[in-house]
């Protein structure tokens, strides 16, 4: 094994980049695709939510096949590295389709053709970012290091949120003036400006951590007793850890992307925010995170665990937004939601992936199998179906409320809805989430424990399956 205990800001950085092109691929995904749909295209909103379910159903497959060929694959460029470097390419160019509505294409065979396209959009998405989060916990073994590697993923991460939230208003805006008004292929642009920034922001990365992996040679007998996939998928669910991780992220994604499909709808529908408002918020709320994220790596110690910290935060941000509920949803009142949601999301996207890199490195007491890449591709895929219920969910929250794109003023009824979506709904998600977190049995003290007994296991010391058993 190739240890190294300490990264240099510059490898961080470069690391933190890709979470540039992640968080602006992803974000202008759920932020816009709905929307774009509704909006632009005319598709029924609950159609919309349904092509985004269908194409995750889909990508159930793609996850942990990428997630195990990722694991085995033997390459010059590192065994994440060479699926970054061969989808970051075709995912610039899916995204510029994604938004792309064609005049030929009416009816059935428009539908048909964001079907594909999404389907597209998830599996190079796949395949470029299921090896780049394994990666985070790849490039050290030490606990302080990984999560400062997922700090700089957080702030990046948040860097290409603003950039999804606030400019691509902006540049729509300016692509729409530059086209005499035509809205609806000032989006074809947006997508082929996002799809190079996404593809750029990947290529980065992948300069920056080139030999920067830890790699773990298996011995020739490790190597005869791979196991094959589907054995593989099995033994990530033999993990009670793992099990109650997946449970909390698919409510707490449910949860945080109900509300980010919904702030477009809020900002301008509801509270009647211009466009450089909307930029402010925004540009508000990834400064909130990005201070955040530098944070709450610090917060981690033997009397603070991720994991208490994590359902903490959690709470906190569900009763702010509960609060919602009771006081005039004004500009003001906006930017403190969004800072309740800052701090959920901070904590989610900085501690989630730390307990996921130590799941990944303990339960091979249990597997008897490095399979990091499979426990990160259940952990995506969890995480995009509870993103795509979510996005179904809300467009069946869009039928029920009577949300109407055509009309020049909308009904109380309507109104309230768009408020429930900003306040008690999503926290209503989140909080379901929390229960997961509390079975979680691997706090920092038994993490350490599993540690010292794989260490004598890899040392040919013999090991009982009791000292596991009750925790893995």
């Amino acid at each position: 094994m190739t240890q190294r205990t300490t990264l240099s800001i510059g490898t961080k950085l470069g690391y933190g980049v890709g979470s540039i092109g992640e968080g602006l691929a992803y974000n202008a995904f759920y932020l816009y695709f709905i929307y774009f749909l509704t909006d632009y295209v005319g598709i029924d909103p609950v159609v919309a939510g349904s092509i985004s379910l269908f194409a995750v159903i889909w990508d159930a497959v793609t996850d942990p096949l990428i997630g195990y060929f990722s694991d085995r694959i033997q390459s010059p460029n590192g065994k994440r590295r060479s699926f970054m470097l061969k989808g970051f390419i075709p995912l610039g160019a899916v995204i510029f389709l994604l938004f792309s509505d064609w005049e030929f294409l009416s009816g059935g065979m428009q539908i048909a053709y964001f079907v594909i396209v999404n389907t597209l959009f998830w599996f190079f998405f796949t395949a470029v970012d299921i090896p780049y989060m394994t990666l985070g916990g790849e490039l050290s073994e030490r606990e302080e290091e990984r999560l400062s590697i997922r700090s700089f993923g957080t702030a990046g991460y948040y860097i290409g949120f603003l950039f999804a939230s606030s400019g691509v208003v902006l540049l729509q805006e300016k692509f729409a003036e530059a086209l005499n008004g035509n809205q609806t292929r000032a989006w074809t642009y947006v997508g082929l400006v996002v799809g190079v920034i996404v593809a750029l922001t990947y290529f980065i990365c992948t300069c920056a951590v080139k030999g920067k992996e830890i790699t773990v040679e298996g011995s020739e007998e490790e190597k005869k007793n791979e196991i094959g996939f589907l054995d593989s998928v099995k033994a990530i669910f033999t993990i009670k850890p793992y099990l109650h991780i997946l449970g909390y992220d698919f409510f707490c994604n449910l949860g945080i992307m109900f509300w980010t499909t919904g702030q477009l709808y809020i900002f301008e529908s509801y509270v009647g925010m211009s466009s450089g408002e909307i930029a402010f918020a925004f540009a508000a709320y990834v400064a909130f995170i990005v201070v955040l994220s530098q944070i709450y790596p610090r917060l981690v110690s033997d009397k603070h665990d991720k994991k208490v910290l994590l359902a903490l935060t959690l709470t906190i941000a569900a009763v702010l937004q509960a609060v919602y509920i009771f006081i005039p949803l004004t500009f003001s009142g906006i930017i403190v939601i969004l800072f309740s949601n800052a701090l959920t999301m901070t904590g989610f996207y900085t501690y989630s992936y730390a307990l996921l890199f130590e799941i990944g490195e303990v339960a091979v007491l249990k597997t008897k199998h490095k399979l990091d890449g499979m426990f990160m591709s259940g952990y995506q895929f969890v995480y995009k179906f509870g993103t795509a219920v979510s996005m179904w969910l809300f467009g069946i929250a869009l039928d029920y409320f009577q949300y109407d794109a055509a009309a020049e003023t909308l009904s109380e009824f309507t109104l309230d809805g768009l408020r429930a979506i900003a306040s008690w709904m999503p926290g209503l998600m989140l909080l379901c989430g929390v229960p997961f977190l509390l079975m979680y049995k691997l706090p920092k003290g038994k993490v350490d424990q599993l540690k010292a007994v794989l260490e004598r296991a890899q040392k040919g010391e013999p090991v009982s399956e009791d000292e596991y058993k009750g925790i893995l």
